[in-house]
């Protein structure tokens, strides 16, 4: 049932849309057959009338007296379909209309020469700008203002940098200066237990931080000092009691930090302790206190129980 239902429906449907077609194409019949039945008029003296109405009049001038340069209306005498063969060909449908174009322009230079109306630009040719010299003055301000401000941004922007920059290198130098001084403390620090007691001067390569001596002298490690000085471990008891050899061997023996004034302490004695009696020489030996106070002629004082 359903399916007859629609069925009975569509063609409903169909012929509703044939009825509605037929009805506008007998619409459509009827109107033309009106238009052809109607006969076409000329009336040419009505055409005339509404022409002279509508004519240019341009005070000054009689309507048959206008001159051209007053229209500047160019009609050709060619007519396109006369010359044109092939009116779908586009290509030389667009040359004829060029052609045209350009007549019209030539015909348009030669009545203005007839009329004396120059129409080309002289060399020396100004034209009137549109805005005075003090809008324009204005405008130039304008635009130097705003390029100053751009100057002047990217000039800080620029000082910013720069200060950045010298800043991170002041820090790098000062680093730079730091690591240098520990360097040459450690050189030094290094010589000294390296060469403790030799009674060497103090080498001044070891400043110079490109020199081979003070790299020789920081690569030595603390262990390899420490071995130097206490051993590589084993029996520690009597090791630096002397022998034979150690006694006999003065290498190490400085003469700068052994020198003295006194020669009675080179050659040693009797007198030559502090306080001593004398010696060969026949030095004086000092006084006691009380002595000395007598001598001065002070008061003795007495001696604390």
């Amino acid at each position: 049932m359903s399916e007859s239902s629609s069925y009975s429906g569509s063609d409903s449907e169909s012929s509703v849309d044939i009825e509605d077609i037929e009805d506008d194409l007998y619409a459509i019949a009827s109107e033309r057959k009106k238009l052809e039945e109607t006969p076409t008029v000329n009336d040419e003296a009505g055409l005339k009338q509404k022409l002279a109405e509508i004519k240019l009049r341009i005070k000054g001038y009689e309507p048959d007296a206008i001159p051209w340069s007053e229209v500047m209306v160019i009609t050709s005498d060619k007519v396109v379909q006369q010359i044109l063969d092939d009116a779908d060909d586009d290509l030389k449908r667009e040359r004829v209309f060029y052609d045209l174009t350009v007549a019209a322009i030539e015909k348009g230079f030669q009545n203005l020469s007839d009329e004396g109306i120059p129409y080309e630009r002289p060399t020396d040719y100004y034209a009137e700008m549109q805005k005075s010299d003090e809008h324009m003055k204005k405008i130039k301000g304008i635009l130097l203002k705003e390029k100053r401000e751009i100057e002047e941004a990217t000039e800080r922007r620029k000082n910013r940098t720069s200060k950045k920059f010298a800043k991170q290198v002041q820090i790098q130098s000062k680093q730079k200066r730091k690591a240098e001084k520990d360097a040459e403390l450690d050189a030094v620090k290094q010589w000294r237990k390296n060469n403790k007691g030799s009674g060497e001067d103090f080498p001044e390569e070891l400043l110079d931080p490109k020199s081979q001596q003070r790299k020789g002298a920081r690569s030595i490690s603390k262990a390899t000092i420490k071995a130097q000085r206490y051993g590589f471990g084993g029996k520690k008891s009597g090791s630096k009691r002397n022998t034979s050899d150690s006694a006999s061997d003065f290498s190490a023996f400085n003469k700068t930090h052994n020198k003295t004034a006194d020669p009675a302490f080179r050659r040693g004695g009797a007198g030559s302790g502090r306080g001593g009696k004398g010696g060969p020489s026949g030095a004086a030996s000092r006084p006691g206190k009380r002595k000395r106070q007598q001598s001065t002629g002070g008061p003795a004082k007495k001696a604390r129980r």
